[in-house]
């Protein structure tokens, strides 16, 4: 009668090692990210921008501004083309030339991401 050690020992336990799931790389990265607080908060703002730069258009309209490279004169301050502050026409003001400032935010956003986007597949 011969026995073996794994005939004497029932089902797993400290000797028999209990057998492992294996988990993806994805499965372990949205792991560890859903415990960290800051990570998930930046995740969120980085969904926003890309938002705000795919509806820039839209987003303009809406709010009633004006086109990004639309010069406008009359807003100037002085004659050297000091910026003109924030008001109701120009929710973040203008720029030296007269040109609004929160329209140029909203499609410098499209430009800003691009580049990001560009480089990380670059450096990848």
């Amino acid at each position: 009668m011969s026995t073996s050690a794994a005939e004497l020992l029932p089902g797993p336990g400290p000797l028999q090692p209990e057998e492992i799931a294996a988990r993806s790389p994805l499965a372990l990265f949205w792991r560890r990210l859903k415990h960290d607080k800051v990570a998930l908060i930046a995740l969120a703002f980085i969904g926003f921008l890309i938002v705000i730069a795919i509806f820039a258009g839209p987003l303009v309209r809406l709010f009633g501004a004006h086109p990004p490279n639309e010069q406008n004169s009359k807003v100037l301050v002085l004659p050297f083309g000091t910026a003109a502050p924030p008001s109701g026409d120009y929710l973040f003001g203008t720029d030296g030339l007269g040109r609004d400032v929160f329209s140029r935010t909203l499609f410098g956003a499209r430009v800003s991401l691009l580049v990001a986007f560009v480089a990380t597949a670059l450096i990848v």
